[in-house]
């Protein structure tokens, strides 16, 4: 009787173990999802101290680090300001011989490095 015992618990520890990739993905999609923050609010003061930076690296082509906020998560990018589109609510980022192009509604931070 002990022997049928033992074989169940085996089964159960084996079934409990055994995962399809497909529940997997879906775990790690639901981790994933519960992981996201909302997108930041930044007040006029703090939106014009950060302007002071971006405008300082565009006019000194000096190097800043931008942490904004896409789909959910934060990014960090590190490059130097080359344009502000006032009118379409962004700057573009250089980095290196490739560029992006940041929402200033989904900026986080620019600091100075």
């Amino acid at each position: 009787m002990s022997e049928a015992i033992h074989l169940r618990r085996g089964n159960k520890l084996w079934e409990a173990n055994f995962i399809l990739p497909e529940q997997k993905e879906a775990l790690r999609d639901l981790e994933k999802e519960e992981s996201k923050v909302p997108q930041p609010m930044l007040d006029e003061q703090e939106l014009y101290e950060l302007g002071l930076v971006a405008h300082d690296s565009l006019k000194h082509t000096l190097d800043v680090k931008v942490t904004y906020w896409d789909k959910g998560f934060y990014k960090d990018v590190v490059g130097i300001v080359g344009h502000i589109d006032h009118q379409g609510g962004r700057f573009k980022l250089s980095v290196g011989e490739e560029y992006t192009w940041v929402d200033i509604d989904k900026l986080s931070h620019i600091e100075r490095i």
